[in-house]
């Protein structure tokens, strides 16, 4: 289920997301979508952090990055993510709500799951 679901957001990202203008060098979304379907997660995720060298600020491709993570099982991380697009880019308008959702869902249940001891707090995103 939750595979599916990030498959999805990864395809909503790359269908509705404007390409940025990355330099001549860097992986277009296409490259990333296509590594993700091909279930190369790993590429995908290391061609978004050309990407994110080489372009620090755009809050789509801490988005992108996000859900990459997000498929990969790094949930911290994911999350950590999505907090600076969100900072990047209040309310993330470059994204479809759906694929932001879906995503948001994800790290909810993901750190549902975890085992807490009781009274604890949870940490806040950075």
């Amino acid at each position: 289920m939750i595979r599916k679901v990030l498959t999805g957001i990864v395809l909503a990202a790359s269908v509705f997301i404007s390409h940025t203008a990355f330099a001549a060098d860097d992986p277009t979304l296409q490259q990333v979508h296509e590594a993700v379907q091909a279930g190369r997660l790993s590429d995908a995720h290391s061609m978004m952090n050309k990407v994110l060298l080489d372009h620090p600020n755009s809050a789509k491709a801490h988005f992108v990055d996000a859900e990459i993570l997000a498929r990969e099982g790094l949930i911290s991380s994911a999350k950590s993510e999505l907090a600076t697009a969100e900072r990047l880019a209040p309310g993330l308008p470059f994204a479809k709500p759906q694929a932001v959702d879906s995503l948001r869902s994800v790290l909810a249940a993901s750190g549902a799951t975890a085992q807490r001891p009781q009274g604890s707090a949870t940490q806040p995103s950075a």
